[in-house]
């Protein structure tokens, strides 16, 4: 069986024995992930990966999947390969999840706000992250949580091209690494500075 570039990295990763985004455990992934370069084949290596997908969602974790909007055609810009923190489920008519894309910020922004969202998560006996204890209400209120604003993001289950890829607890600093965004009508990083905009604009006026 061929391992994607999630389970191989995470496998070194985690033989390292590093504590999760310790400055020696993200030297280590900027320096392996920079030769990767071929974002959709390293997607369709999780998509096809055996035991990645799941039809199981739960609130506080941390998925991969592929994704066509409903509104594609009227959106500025969007992500068909989200990867996604979950905060609500919806049923009926609408029936998908909201949940915060975390590839709407910069890698090193991204690493940094998980880093903050720790501070509310559960761990296994190893120190792995299991789940975030996370909410809308929760990062709404709370200021150091302010990169939440432009990685919030509603889902459709109807308009969703793949299952629900799980990424499990060790893997999940390597997933933030992995640059498998495939931003769709707009450059990565314009969207990119488009939400450190947000962030600053909400950062001005006190919000």
């Amino acid at each position: 069986m061929k391992l994607s570039k999630l389970t191989d990295l995470a496998n070194q990763h985690t033989a390292l024995n590093l504590k999760i985004l310790s400055r020696e455990s993200v030297d280590w992934l900027k320096e392996n992930v920079r030769k990767l370069r071929n974002a959709r084949t390293i997607a369709n290596g999780i998509v096809q990966e055996p035991g990645r997908p799941t039809a199981r969602l739960t609130k506080g974790k941390l998925f991969f999947f592929k994704y066509n909007p409903k509104h594609a055609e009227t959106l500025p810009y969007y992500d068909i390969f989200p990867l996604v923190i979950v905060l609500e489920e919806y049923t009926g008519e609408s029936a998908g999840f909201l949940g915060l894309n975390l590839h709407y910020l910069p890698i090193k922004m991204r690493a940094a706000f998980l880093d903050q969202l720790l501070s509310v998560a559960t761990f296994d006996k190893d120190g792995d992250v299991k789940k975030l204890r996370i909410s809308y209400e929760i990062l709404n209120t709370m200021k150091r949580f302010r990169a939440f604003e432009p990685c919030l993001k509603r889902y459709l289950y109807t308009h969703m091209d793949s299952a629900l890829l799980q990424i499990l607890p060790h893997e999940w600093e390597t997933a933030v690494f992995l640059p498998v965004e495939q931003f769709q009508k707009m450059k990565q990083q314009s969207v990119q500075a488009k939400s450190l905009q947000i962030i600053k604009d909400k950062s001005t006026n006190g919000k």
